[in-house]
């Protein structure tokens, strides 16, 4: 069974996202003035004199006028009876006033909205399929409708598809932030972590955007490059005139570029900066980085975050509550369905933890229509197969792994899954030669997180004698490496045991 840990240089890579989300976590709009206290007079008297005509006037462009004001300026109130109005009017409204009404009435609701629930099912994905198609027909030019479609073809699977939609999505615009980060990110999850760069370091907004410069940076690190925008970074995260959220992904990657070449100091006072107005991504790497034991944890949850479903999936898994784990896991893998990462988390803890065998089934399934080629998710789904007693079906998902594209690591947990596989199938020698062939290997290469994992699954196929001697190692290397979720395993089989129900004791 396979944890993984491809977020081992976990980046601030973009999200892919609808449009509408990334409207909802406000990442589409420079407020490089959005930290301003108050207006000058002239503003003052403009503002004054439009709020006087709206009384006696009301139009569209007069709301969209004065809801720009208020988004702009922090000392301004959000008028909900402009946004009231101007959602009545919604089919009337252009692309632009459409996303200033996004934004206003995200500003609006900031401090209402919560962590809640991502639902984005198939049917609602290819419903909205069905619109964008039929708004292209009426208006191929624009970018973002071919942007969104190229999203929903994504989440759906349909990746030939949705290259040709975010081609002509940059193509009509490599100016717009959001699709600049949606096509660069898309690329990336096709293995294309070069044109997904050139996309990036080809739109006229890179020298002065802190999202897009974030992003090149995070991209030229995973290509193991020295970015060209690193000195643009730090003069813009060192501009008091820009908004920490404007620039909090650009701090937190910044943080991560410190961290690693040993400025710790440095890389806390970024990381301190950068929770002043987070995003969640921003915080999936904070979360990423108590992980890695580099920063402390969070003494609190910002709640008011919204989509945090990553940075809270590690952050309850790291601290041993499972339950909200799973919830969190979950959630983050249907708001981010393009990565194995929170499919592998989610079935990892179905199955080692909770025992829900046929959801974890049920996840890797769903996830491999997205990403069916990824032989972590195969390792997943076969494990649960066998663990839920369907070793045939389990045999057969093996079968779809090509051993010759895997590395040396990802063989061994292989290796340990065909094991327990063979152990179902009563040919027991086969199993334990299996098992000893991937521990060997994780104790030559000094991995003592995958050994501790691989020896307490080899634990449930042996006699009691020799699994209590394998389950006081594997206690050891626990507490070692904070394994929690292992910890937490063995506490229980220990308790079990004390009340007599089950033989097996540390």
């Amino acid at each position: 069974m396979s944890i993984i840990n491809d977020y081992e240089n976990r980046q601030l890579i973009p999200r892919l996202l609808s449009f509408e989300t990334s409207n909802l976590l406000s990442l589409n709009i420079n407020t490089d003035k959005s930290n301003l206290s108050d207006i000058n007079l002239y503003e003052i008297h403009n503002y004054s004199k439009l709020k006087t005509e709206w009384k006696t006037e009301k139009n569209i462009i007069l709301a969209i006028q004065i809801l720009v004001y208020e988004i702009i300026h922090d000392s301004l109130s959000i008028s909900n009876e402009l946004i009231l109005y101007l959602k009545n009017k919604q089919k009337y409204l252009n692309q632009i006033e459409t996303e200033i009404l996004f934004i206003a009435d995200t500003k609006l609701t900031n401090n209402e909205i919560s962590i809640q629930p991502y639902t984005d099912g198939d049917d609602n994905v290819k419903k909205t399929i069905r619109n964008l198609k039929s708004a292209n027909v009426v208006n191929q030019l624009n970018p973002i409708q071919w942007c969104n479609l190229g999203y929903c073809y994504t989440r759906l699977g349909l990746k030939n598809k949705a290259k040709k939609a975010f081609k002509i999505a940059i193509g009509l615009n490599n100016c717009n932030r959001y699709i600049v980060r949606s096509v660069a990110r898309f690329f990336m999850l096709m293995d294309d972590y070069e044109y997904g760069h050139r996309i990036l370091i080809s739109s006229p907004r890179i020298a002065s955007d802190a999202a897009l410069i974030s992003a090149e940076i995070a991209f030229s690190e995973l290509l193991k490059k020295r970015s060209k925008f690193i000195d643009k970074g730090i003069k813009i995260k060192d501009n008091k005139d820009i908004s920490v959220f404007e620039k909090n992904e650009l701090l937190a990657q910044i943080a991560t570029l410190e961290f690693s070449h040993g400025k710790n100091s440095k890389g806390r006072l970024l990381i301190e900066e950068c929770l002043e107005n987070p995003n969640e991504n921003s915080l999936a790497q904070i979360s990423f980085l108590e992980k890695k034991r580099i920063i402390e944890p969070m003494s609190n949850i910002k709640t008011s975050v919204i989509y945090q479903y990553e940075a809270l999936a590690r952050h309850y898994f790291d601290n041993a509550n499972f339950h909200e784990a799973y919830k969190y896991a979950k959630s983050w893998n249907n708001f981010q369905p393009f990565t194995s990462y929170p499919a592998a988390l989610s079935t990892y803890i179905a199955i080692e933890i909770l025992g829900k065998y046929e959801e974890a089934i049920e996840i890797a399934e769903s996830a491999l229509k997205i990403s069916p080629d990824s032989n972590v998710l195969k390792n997943n789904l076969a494990f649960s197969y066998a663990k839920n007693g369907k070793v045939m079906e389990a045999m057969n998902v093996i079968n779809m792994i090509n051993n010759n594209s895997l590395n040396d690591h990802d063989r061994a947990v292989l290796c340990a899954t065909t094991s327990f596989i063979a152990f179902k199938l009563g040919k027991i020698d086969d199993a334990k030669k299996g098992y000893n062939e991937a521990i060997n290997y994780f104790r030559v290469k000094k991995d003592e997180e995958s050994l501790a994992r691989a020896l307490y699954n080899f634990s449930s196929i042996l006699d009691k004698n020799e699994s209590d001697i394998i389950l006081k190692e594997v206690f050891e290397l626990s507490k070692k490496n904070s394994i929690n979720e292992l910890i937490f395993l063995l506490e229980k089989k220990q308790n079990d045991w004390c009340k007599g129900e089950t033989s097996n004791a540390l």
